[in-house]
């Protein structure tokens, strides 16, 4: 993402995340910030808010994994998720990162069987 996030909008997030929980805790953009790939993290601005993103992080030298992805829950319908990765893999291959870390995983945890479904469908295919 060209555009960093700011530190109101991440306090705007952890504010509505207080308020009101709208994301899972373990989705969180903000857990283990210190191991992120930042030349790759995406999010999606809609109506102003940050309302999704997808979050890597380097587990060796050679391998990305995709962490996290999350698109609040009333535009998960428009396709969003599936924007924010692809948009993270072609950041990622159009990167001097991308002859170093040649190899990606992704991480689904079992409980979010939208995905699950999706990952089935768009990406084991």
């Amino acid at each position: 993402m060209e555009e960093s996030v700011s530190q109101t909008e991440r306090d705007l997030i952890r504010e509505r995340q207080k308020q009101s929980p709208w994301y899972a805790e373990n989705l969180s953009p903000f857990s283990n910030e210190k191991v992120l790939e930042y030349h790759n993290n995406v999010g999606l601005r809609y109506r102003g808010e940050i309302d999704g993103w997808v979050i890597t992080r380097r587990i060796s030298k050679k391998t990305i994994r995709y962490t996290t992805s999350f698109v609040r829950e009333d535009l998960q319908q428009y396709g969003f998720t599936a924007a924010l990765l692809i948009e993270a893999i072609k950041i990622h291959m159009a990167s001097p990162e991308s002859y170093i870390a040649t190899n990606a995983s992704f991480i689904i945890p079992a409980q979010f069987s939208g995905m699950i479904a999706f990952a089935r469908k768009r990406i084991l295919t």
